[in-house]
């Protein structure tokens, strides 16, 4: 049964129920007060018939009381009356029949008891007895004297009973009854018929309508909506409610369905792709397969030089197709789960420029294409991700050659627009349909058509372009007619502020001016094999070693292996390769922990660390101390240029820097060389001016130091070559003299060199000028941590040094403090994160004019000039309150970092070493760390 059924049933039952619990009580009452009403009326009758009957009750006197009584007997509404004496026996009686009788025992109990009911018997009956007592007064019996009756002990002398007719009261009860139902009756049927109406109206109608516009939409018709009118009630407000929800039902259905039909085409695209990508793969693969097979089983005598080197090309550009491709799904896989990072930065627009012509030269001039750059005088520096800009260079041009028919253009322009650059690849190639715009920078989509089929390709290029135009900021569209070739625009923001500085004509004439080959080396002599650079590859994969071992000795490298990550620790302290090839995934250890050792070891610090992985994450590899990261499968040119990077900024078998001393007279010579190998310079010495020459374009030495008064009288030459050279150019250059320089000479030299150092001037000044050009080119002369960039330990200790004399000469306060973190994470990639948090709190925490460094992998040094030990002791307290403060924790762990502090302080009085001052401080963090740490000791 439906609720429009139920709950007017429901109403009409506990109406009934009410209705009746509540009448009955009142007719009840009404009842009640009928039946007090009527014994009122008996006792007033019996109490008139009363009256006059005492006398004759005391005298006896019966026949008067008959003779009263008769008088009754026609009275309609009284039936009987008697007049009973103490003996309980009726005297007289309107019925003389009953005169003697015995009454009924309700008289009895009115004669006998004062306190009974005075009407009694049953109102339904047609008659009720009413009794009233006959009592005997005091003056009437003294006036009767003895001849009066005796009353009984109430002092009664009779009864009197009345049998009153009950019809007038039933008339009455029948008639208060028929009108009280009747009333109810009706009012029942007003208020139940109105509840039902209003129910009907405000709440059943209502959600019969609601239910009828669910059903509909269980059904499917989604535009179904429930109509309730105006309410504005709860009703009105589920309604509101339940329509909002249909409307994002029928919204969500239509999503859903746009959604699905996206899907069927996305799944039919993907098929279509996979189909695209078998073929793509399979095509080089069957190339490089088959050419393998060819140069394999084929005698040497049966293929010629060039037949195999074509082959060799065939094999290489079909393997480079295949990295393409395989990069093309990899960077869409990054990009979709939306790992793929930009490292934005500002650099010149016309190196990258011409550095990507000439890689695509080549594929232009095989279909005899013109390639054609015109770039605007005002374009010089772009804000982007230089590896994404050269990729989206890359795909718009091979894009365009690759529909361009022979004999057409390629043109690649770049002009300023606003505050971007606006470059533009267009081609006189088969163009695109108006219709078809849309749909080349979705993934997996190909134009439809007969020409779609002719080129290969898989529908990534454009797709990921437009991924990384948009992730560095900057937009892509294209215009294009079908048959008049396309034009590809995507614009890149300029810097907010250029930093780097302008490269005039002269600049760039300057830079591709070649230098002269060197003649001979340092003492003129071949290198032996022994005296090679040294290179650890950390390799599993054996076959992948051979090839990296093959590549790096035709170079001329010295070449080790190790395949696990404990060897490659062992024989990294052994062998201190001035460069390792380290893989990632390493049985043992993995590569992530063998750089963080490598790294935390003094002994193997300075080795330059190249990551050569199947695994791009090289801001991690950065963070802990790599030198540079090439991700599988690794190019020999781009490897052996990151090598010869290295050999750049960290010559061979270079720990220390580097310095040329270009001296003619032995004994000046050795006494300069001995004084800075004591510093921990590494020298090499030549004596004439082309060999200084030679030795600084060959090595890149950190400083040349050059005697006035070389053999073939070079001096000047060799300054103004060394500073005019782009190898040399930035390399400081000191002049030795015995005596003052002329005017003559100190213009001859210009601006070209440094400092002008006189012999006589001692080794304090050399030393000391050095230590000062060494801090204006820091990295260079390996002063930076390269994590954290902060000062490294051989910073620290040369500059106590210097703070330490300037103590003593100008008698003042010196402080240092060590710095040392408490615990260390197992995983290096944690702890490296931990160091460079640390690193930054004190840098942000320390004085600017008190100099910071990273003293090795755990600890943090800190030189204090000026500052007595007390608050250097301040300092060391607040620092460990910083950390503490900072909450700084390793990911995963509950424990937070905290540090240990030493604190050391020195007066003009005291004299320690460096070796000395080190030593109280280690022994200081040791103290502390044997108490727990994160705490400050002064020493």
């Amino acid at each position: 049964m439906k609720l429009q059924q139920k709950i007017p049933l429901y109403v009409i039952a506990i109406m009934l129920f009410v209705g009746v619990g509540g009448i009955w009580p009142v007719m009840t009452v009404q009842e009640r007060a009928s039946v007090n009403q009527f014994e009122e009326t008996a006792s007033a009758i019996t109490t008139t018939i009363l009256s006059g009957l005492e006398e004759d009750m005391l005298r006896q006197d019966m026949d008067h009381i008959q003779l009263t009584l008769d008088k009754l007997r026609d009275n309609g509404s009284v039936r009987a009356v008697d007049v009973v004496g103490v003996d309980g026996a009726v005297w007289a009686s309107t019925n003389r029949d009953r005169v003697g009788s015995t009454v009924d025992d309700g008289a009895l109990e009115v004669l006998n008891n004062g306190t009974a009911d005075r009407v009694f018997g049953d109102p339904s009956k047609e008659f009720m007895t009413a009794a009233e007592a006959i009592p005997a007064k005091e003056s009437c019996r003294e006036c009767h004297g003895a001849s009066a009756v005796a009353p009984n002990s109430q002092g009664n002398l009779g009864v009197i009973t009345a049998d009153i007719s009950t019809r007038a009261l039933n008339d009455s009860l029948d008639l208060s009854r028929t009108l009280m139902l009747g009333l109810f009756g009706v009012a029942f049927v007003l208020v139940a018929a109105t509840l039902v109406l209003l129910l009907r109206r405000t709440i059943l109608t209502p959600l019969s309508r609601l239910d009828e516009a669910a059903a509909l939409i269980s059904q499917g018709d989604y535009k179904a909506r429930a109509d309730v009118g105006r309410q504005r009630n709860e009703i009105g407000a589920v309604s509101a409610s339940f329509n909002q929800m249909a409307d994002k039902i029928e919204e969500r259905t239509r999503e859903l369905v746009t959604a699905n039909a996206e899907l069927e085409e996305s799944s039919r695209l993907k098929s279509e792709f996979l189909a695209n990508m078998s073929h793509e793969l399979r095509t080089p693969l069957n190339v490089i397969i088959g050419f393998s097979e060819v140069l394999r089983d084929t005698p040497a005598g049966d293929i010629d030089d060039d037949e195999r080197n074509e082959f060799c090309e065939n094999i290489i550009s079909s393997g480079y197709h295949l990295l393409e491709l395989i990069n093309d799904v990899l960077d869409l896989a990054k990009v979709e789960a939306g790992r793929m990072d930009v490292e934005l930065e500002e650099f010149y627009v016309g190196q990258v420029l011409n550095e990507v012509i000439a890689t695509m030269q080549p594929l232009a001039s095989k279909k005899h294409i013109e390639l054609n750059v015109s770039v605007s005088e005002k374009v010089t520096a772009i804000y982007a991700d230089l590896n994404k800009f050269k990729q989206v260079l890359y795909n718009l041009l091979s894009n365009a050659v690759k529909f361009t028919p022979e004999g057409g253009a390629v043109n690649l322009t770049a002009n300023v627009m606003g505050k971007a650059v606006r470059f533009a690849v267009s081609d006189t190639g088969i163009g695109i349909a108006a219709a078809d715009q849309d749909i080349i920078f979705t993934e997996f989509k190909q134009v439809d058509g007969s020409w779609s089929r002719q080129f290969e390709g898989t529908g990534l290029g454009l797709s990921l372009t437009k991924r990384f135009v948009e992730m560095m900021g900057g937009q892509i569209w294209v215009e294009s007619e079908v048959g008049l070739g396309s034009t590809f625009y995507f614009t890149m923001p300029l810097p907010q502020e250029q930093s780097l500085p302008a490269i005039s004509p002269a600049d760039r004439e300057l830079i591709s001016r070649p230098g002269p080959e060197p003649e001979t080396g340092p003492e003129g002599e071949p290198r032996e094999e022994e005296d090679m650079p040294m290179v650890l590859v950390v390799e599993d994969d054996r076959r992948t070693a051979d090839l990296i071992g093959l590549w790096l000795s035709q170079e001329g490298y010295r070449v080790d292996f190790a395949i696990d990550g404990e060897e490659a620790v062992r024989k990294a302290k052994t062998l201190h390769p001035f460069a390792v090839c380290l893989d990632i995934m390493l049985p043992k250890q993995d590569g992530w922990q063998v750089l963080h050792e490598l790294k935390s070891d003094p002994g193997t610090a300075d080795s330059g660390v190249i990551i050569c992985s199947a695994l791009d994450n090289p801001g991690l590899g950065f963070a802990l101390g790599a030198a540079d990261y090439c991700v599988k499968p690794l190019s020999r040119r781009h490897l052996l240029d990151k090598l010869r990077h290295i050999q750049e900024v960290v010559p061979f078998k270079r720990s220390k820097p580097q310095v040329v001393v270009a001296d003619s007279d032995d004994g000046s010579a050795a006494k300069t060389i001995t004084s800075l190998e004591r510093q921990g310079f590494n020298i090499l010495r030549t004596t004439d001016g082309e060999q200084t020459k030679a030795v600084a374009l060959e090595h890149n030495p950190d400083i040349i130091i050059v005697d006035q008064l070389l053999t073939d009288g070079s001096c000047y030459d060799v300054v103004s070559y060394l500073q005019n050279h782009p190898v040399t150019v930035d390399i400081p250059v000191i002049v030795t003299t015995s005596g003052e320089m002329t005017a003559a000479e100190e213009e001859r030299l210009g601006n070209h060199v440094r400092k002008v150092v006189r012999d006589d001037d001692g080794r304090d000044q050399l030393l000391g000028e050095m230590f000062r050009l060494e801090k204006l080119q820091p990295e260079r002369a390996l002063l930076m941590d390269r994590q954290t960039r902060l000062y490294n330990r051989r910073y620290f200790e040369k500059r106590l040094a210097e703070e330490l004399n300037r103590t003593r000469r100008y008698m003042l306060d010196l402080s240092t403090l060590l710095v040392s973190i408490d615990q260390r994470s197992a995983d290096p990639r944690e702890h490296a994160a931990m160091v460079t948090s640390l690193a930054g709190l004190l840098r942000s925490n320390v004085r600017a004019a008190d100099p910071l460094g990273r003293f090795d992998a755990n600890r943090f040094c800190i030189l204090l000039p000026e500052t007595s030990r007390e608050a250097g002791y301040k300092v060391a307290n607040k620092i460990v309150s910083l950390v503490r403060a900072a909450d700084l924790r390793v990911a995963g762990d509950p424990l937070r970092l905290t540090v240990s502090v030493a604190a050391a302080g020195f007066t003009a009085d005291e004299a320690p070493t460096v070796g000395e001052v080190i030593e109280r401080l280690e022994q200081g963090l040791l103290a502390l760390s044997e108490r727990g740490g994160d705490s400050a000791q002064l020493i």
